[in-house]
């Protein structure tokens, strides 16, 4: 289906980089379609339905599941030679793939075609997985020339969220554009050989970064056009390459320009994060796994996440820091062993103690050290890792990046063999003296409470500590921000009540800390229902349970709010009619939970994987469809519509659809897309009355629901029937069908019926 995003998406990036910069920052609504395909970057995924998709902060889709995909192109039958074009679910790295069938890592880093799920079209994909797709290429280095990610979400993200991880199977969507500190990037004046944009944007494109395996041969599963180092995938064109985009960030060059540049960057930092969390790594070889550290440096200063500092800050991960260390004594006569030929052989003698230094494999093979500057790959490591080295240097990030050696050896490196580039080299000569000092801290650590927020069926003690020293805490009960003259903290504070705790910490000669505050809610836990509230084709026993132990539960099943001398539940409650269950759990000492309601409907047309199709008198003239539904969830995928074909066989068949979608909201079917006079969303356990008035004659229709009784609400005013059945003239069938979840049917028939308006009258409302 040709449609925008397809359109917006296979453009080239080089030339509408501005437009997807600007889609992520104007509004998440720009980019919702509802479509059956999606192609980025020359792959395409093909969906058995139309779906909700749209883009993240750097332009990669995201769509609304579950989704069943019934193509991908390049597809694995399409290969040549072997088997190529391969694709994966929540991929793990370090492990046997299934991309494509040429590489040879390790045994247990080698294809399988189980896992390649392009082999076993059609599959659906769950709301929080990832498909990851190839594009193969068979050329060595590399195999790959493009991996691109359709990311499946159980609703829209906020517009310019970060893409979350391709790797294992945590999707959770955590950080945003708006979070960006954009005064972190520099200014310093342009230097005679600054690239120019276009030369900085090309070696950041807007895809995921991609590594597979820790040594030196899993760069033949890096793609080509994701890492955009020349078709090398060597560690050394990787340094250079984000070192000159490090640089370019701190140069006086528009911010506009800059952030679309930025936002890759930490992107791509994010992914480097999510491949180490994961179980990846850099295991330091000469120079192949160099380079990966600053993108996830920018991205840890810019938004300033404790979690990516710990992992950037981590000494023993990348490669630019496992090769650097400073001399100390203990080195002095070791026995190292570089015997290279060619080579000289030097062990370290005692003038070196304190001097940063170099070692090709130093924090776990520190034999292979040599004292010899001429020693193997330390000039071929060097120039490339000057750039990123300097560039979280000029932007005062030598906190984060956590490893002094490396900032001594980049002046060591710089005053004996220079700088790499001519860009790094004016940069350093320029700045280097002038750069941003690290920021330092005279603050008290904020103080930690222990339990954080959260709800408790028992009385909890809380703990308060602070990192600091000899700091004094001081804490309140009342919720007001804590004073000089409150309860200083001496131990453990019990709390048998809902309270919120605010705590502050103060030391001699310090600024006093944040205040830190925890939320602790004790009472009974909300009494749940099983089965679930929803819709049943037959009558239900229901139990109600409280997971705190020694309640009591208690009930009505008229609709009307339960009060302390309710029924007290006692066993399973009989459900034969459409009924309303309202209950609370109370229990001697704490306070009684808030009241959960559900509603069951009984006896219903369930909507299931198989169309239901329920026929009614034909009617060729403008008539009125009502009928009640209940969802079972949150993000079921759903459709209610009518028709004149029978038995339906597919959505097509219908020309006026009603859908509960996975995002979680009601829509409704105008001609060729999916879309709602407002937004509204819905919620298991409600009973939704639907009205479709229908006018056959001029093909339009509209709809209005109501929720529990409630005022009407208009979905939709004169939309179109849908495009395959725009010429529909006579309607006999409602049908249904859920592809995610369920929904029952109660209540459902013509309610109304208008005869055609006399030619040249109007009829008010139709």
């Amino acid at each position: 289906m040709k449609n925008f995003l397809t359109i917006f998406m296979g453009i080239r990036y080089g030339h509408q980089y501005a437009l997807l910069f600007m889609c992520a920052f104007v509004t998440q609504v720009t980019c919702l379609q509802a479509v059956t395909s999606v192609t980025y970057k020359g792959i395409t995924w093909n969906f058995s339905a139309d779906r909700t998709t749209g883009t993240f902060a750097n332009g990669e889709p995201w769509v609304i599941g579950p989704v069943t995909i019934t193509g991908i192109t390049p597809n694995p039958t399409q290969s040549v030679d072997g088997v190529q074009h391969g694709s994966m679910i929540n991929p793990t790295p370090n492990a046997a793939q299934g991309f494509d069938s040429h590489p040879s890592i390790t045994p247990s880093i080698s294809y399988q075609p189980s896992l390649n799920v392009a082999l076993s079209l059609p599959f659906t994909l769950k709301v929080n997985d990832v498909l990851v797709s190839a594009n193969s290429q068979w050329v060595y280095p590399t195999y790959l020339k493009t991996i691109c990610a359709l990311t499946v979400l159980g609703s829209a993200p906020p517009a310019g969220s970060f893409r979350p991880s391709i790797f294992g199977t945590d999707r959770t969507v955590r950080w945003n554009i708006s979070q960006l500190n954009w005064g972190l990037l520099q200014n310093y004046p342009s230097v005679p050989s600054t690239p120019s944009k276009s030369t900085i944007q090309s070696q950041v494109p807007p895809l995921p970064w991609f590594e597979w395996a820790n040594i030196w041969s899993g760069n033949s599963l890096q793609p080509v056009d994701n890492t955009a180092d020349g078709d090398k995938q060597y560690g050394r064109e990787t340094a250079m390459k984000f070192g000159q985009v490090g640089l370019w960030l701190n140069t006086n060059q528009p911010l506009a320009d800059k952030q679309p540049i930025a936002i890759q960057m930490v992107q791509n930092g994010l992914d480097i994060y999510a491949y180490v969390q994961n179980g990846g790594g850099f295991y330091h070889d000469g120079g192949h796994k160099c380079g990966r550290k600053l993108p996830l440096v920018l991205a840890a200063l810019m938004l300033n996440d404790t979690a990516l500092k710990s992992i950037a800050g981590n000494p023993d991960i990348f490669q630019e820091d496992t090769q650097t260390f400073t001399v100390t004594q203990a080195d002095v006569g070791r026995v190292v062993n570089m015997d290279y030929p060619g080579y000289v052989t030097a062990t370290y003698v005692q003038q070196d103690v304190g001097i940063a230094e170099w070692g090709v494999r130093h924090r776990w093979e520190p034999f292979w050290d040599n004292r010899t500057w001429s020693t193997g790959y330390r000039s071929v490591v060097g120039p490339g890792m000057m750039g990123p080295w300097l560039a979280a240097y000029l932007m005062g990030a030598q906190n984060v990046w956590n490893h002094p050696p490396a900032f001594g050896y980049m002046a060591r490196y710089h005053s004996i063999a220079g700088d790499g580039t001519t860009f790094t080299a004016e940069m350093y000569a320029a700045y280097k003296q002038n750069a941003v000092p690290p920021p330092t801290s005279n603050a008290v650590a904020t103080p930690i409470i222990v339990p954080a927020s959260g709800s408790f069926d028992t009385p909890q003690a809380i703990s308060i500590s602070t990192s600091t020293p000899s700091a004094t805490i001081r804490y309140t009960l009342n919720g007001n921000t804590p004073g000089t003259s409150d309860i200083a903290y001496t131990g453990p504070i019990s709390i048998a009540s809902t309270t919120t705790i605010k705590a502050i910490a103060s030391a001699a000669g310090l600024t006093s800390s944040a205040v830190a505050q925890a939320d602790i809610a004790i009472g009974a836990e909300l009494p749940s229902f099983n089965p679930v509230p929803g819709a049943y084709g037959a009558p239900q026993m229901v139990a109600l349970s409280s997971s705190t132990v020694g309640s009591t539960i208690r009930f009505t099943s008229d609709g009307t709010d339960p009060t302390t001398t309710s029924s007290i539940y006692s066993g399973p409650i009989s459900v034969p009619i459409n009924t309303t269950i309202k209950a609370f759990a109370q229990k001697s000492g704490i306070a009684s939970s808030a009241v959960a309601s559900g509603s069951y409907l009984i006896g219903a047309v369930v909507g299931s994987p198989v169309w239901n199709s329920v026929n009614f008198t034909p009617k060729s003239i403008p008539f009125t469809y009502g009928f009640d539904m209940v969802a079972s969830g949150n993000n079921i995928d759903a459709v209610i519509g009518l028709g004149g074909i029978s038995p339906v066989a597919g959505y097509s068949d219908l020309a006026c659809i009603v859908r509960f979608n996975s995002s979680g909201r009601i829509d409704v079917r105008n001609a060729g897309a999916y879309t709602s006079a407002i937004d509204y969303p819905y919620a298991p356990g409600v009973i939704y009355s639907l009205r479709l008035s229908v006018d056959p004659i001029a093909k339009t229709y509209g709809v209005t629901v109501s929720a529990n009784g409630s005022i009407p609400v208009v979905l939709a005013q004169n939309f179109q029937f849908r495009t395959e059945q725009a010429g529909l003239a006579t309607f006999n069938n409602m049908a249904l069908i859920a592809t995610a979840g369920s929904q029952t049917v109660t209540n459902h028939g013509v309610v109304e019926v208008r005869p055609s308006a006399p030619k040249g009258l109007r009829v008010i409302g139709q």
